[in-house]
């Protein structure tokens, strides 16, 4: 018993590298980040449950408690995992249960047993080769085999739609996934395709697609409304994935459906190719703002970097904390705690360029060599054809939706001056290698000031490819605008309406 308990404090619980990266398309889960505190719980409880089993808890209470097997004899990190962790211990005995009827059901059937039982001792070597004493990366296993055995689709072969390959690679992103739960996610998918099941497909999005259309477009309408009859059948003839594009997430045909698994539950975040929506109207301008007959640079539209560097700095130099308010909701810091718009020296390279957060036009270079406007596509892009770092580097932009003149002055409450033109941009940079475009969403306004000066401000932000939250926020302030036509923003927050 003491043994035991030296064993368990004695291992090794390495700090696993933290995989939760987040992109336009998906964020990773938290898994990664608790594997070391899960770890650190999991030998702390067991050690307890040992000490008290050794000061006289009897065996038959030890049999009602605890797992299916006796944890007096456990001698590998999985057993030892399952005997701390109550969780674990009610999975493993509720798997013994549908095993035990699995088998009864079997021999009623007079079908392969010995099928059975192999399937059953496979499993259980690759539960401890897969997760090891991971708590999150057991629980997801128990429950996958115990749903197969409760459903008696023991000869189907969907154990083995992945490979040892897929598994391995599972492992390096701390096993958030379970292969064969992604590929049956994937073919989930396809059957509501398959029946043109509009609406169980869209169930299956959390909010708003990151990339696709927005919930409220597709009711009333039909699956051919949205989506092409090629469209369908390259979807359906394409694989299920067993393993993610890397940190992009899982997809597929080629993206046509992005979908990942977040804080335990498989979603779908994007959806390509399908009819679009008329966001702007008809007679919109399209993609390129313009100042004085020139095109805006996408490098005079202040924005976040992917590290979030900049903005820290410029928080730090404002004495402003630097928190998600800040991040999402920057235009109500302008002309109350930010009240110099010359931009500041940035820390890390011996000031040698400035960081902004409020542009001035007049200021910002303009070379019409380095801008191109893809006016089929409302792109602006801006290359930098010497860059410090980057063989190539690069910032473009897109015009989503132009918007009230209103809400912009409402989102830059402390600027001394008038919004002239108010939009929704998605805006990104790229620094080469295979990260592509990183994305976020804004709504920015042109202002003049009172010197007679023309002002870029970034208003409010999404992370990641987000018109649609972007577009759905816009329509509840118009919404909220017929409850309280001024000061709406305010009225969105608290529900207090301000007359005068």
């Amino acid at each position: 018993m003491h043994q035991a308990i030296l064993k368990a404090w004695g291992r090794e619980m390495p700090l696993p590298t933290d995989v939760s990266f987040t992109t336009v398309f998906a964020p990773f889960p938290l898994s990664a980040r608790l594997s070391f505190m899960k770890n650190l719980t999991t030998t702390v409880c067991l050690a307890v449950a040992l000490l008290l089993g050794s000061g006289g808890v009897s065996q038959s209470s030890e049999t009602k408690m605890g797992p299916s097997f006796d944890c007096g004899r456990a001698s590998t990190p999985t057993e030892y995992a399952i005997c701390a962790s109550a969780t674990l211990s009610m999975l493993d005995r509720a798997l013994a249960e549908a095993y035990s009827v699995a088998k009864e059901k079997f021999e009623k059937a007079s079908d392969n047993l010995q099928t059975l039982r192999d399937e059953q001792r496979h499993w259980n070597k690759e539960r401890s080769s897969t997760c090891g004493d991971h708590v999150g990366c057991l629980s997801n296993m128990y429950e996958r085999r115990i749903k197969l055995l409760q459903g008696n689709d023991l000869d189907s072969g969907s154990h083995t739609n992945c490979s040892n390959e897929d598994r391995e690679y599972a492992k390096f992103w701390d096993n958030y996934y379970h292969p064969e739960d992604a590929y049956q996610f994937g073919e989930k998918i396809k059957k509501l395709v398959k029946e043109e099941n509009l609406e169980g497909l869209f169930s299956l999005v959390d909010g708003e697609l990151t990339s696709g259309l927005r919930k409220r477009f597709i009711k009333g309408k039909r699956f051919s409304d949205i989506f092409s009859d090629n469209w369908i059948n390259d979807l359906l003839t394409s694989g299920s994935p067993c393993s993610p594009v890397g940190w992009r997430g899982f997809m597929l045909e080629n993206g046509s459906i992005w979908f990942n698994r977040t804080d335990g539950k498989w979603r779908i975040f994007s959806i390509n190719g399908a009819k679009e929506e008329d966001i702007r109207g008809r007679n919109a301008d399209f993609g390129e703002w313009r100042h004085k007959d020139n095109i805006i640079s996408p490098k005079c539209f202040p924005y976040e970097y992917w590290s979030g560097d900049n903005f820290e700095a410029i928080a730090e130099h404002y004495s402003i904390e630097y928190s998600d308010d800040f991040s999402k909701n920057m235009g109500k810091y302008i002309g109350k705690e930010i009240v110099d718009f010359e931009g500041i020296p940035e820390p890390w390279d011996g000031g040698k360029y400035h960081l902004f957060i409020i542009r001035d036009l007049d200021t910002c270079p303009h070379i019409k060599e380095e801008i191109k406007y893809e006016k089929l596509k409302g792109i602006v892009t801006y290359t930098d054809r010497d860059p410090t770092v980057t063989d190539v580097y690069q910032i473009r932009y897109r015009k989503v939706k132009d918007i009230s003149l209103q809400l912009c002055e409402e989102l830059a409450p402390n600027f001394d001056g008038t919004c002239v033109q108010s939009s929704i941009f998605v805006i990104g940079d790229w620094a080469g290698g295979s990260r592509g475009f990183a994305w976020r969403t804004y709504i920015y306004g042109l202002f003049k000031a009172k010197n007679d000066r023309d002002y870029i401000i970034p208003l409010k932000s999404w992370f990641g490819h987000s018109k649609n939250d972007a577009l759905e926020f816009y329509d509840h302030w118009k919404s909220a605008q017929k409850d309280c036509a001024k000061s709406t923003i305010e009225y969105m927050e608290s529900g207090k309406c301000i007359t005068e």
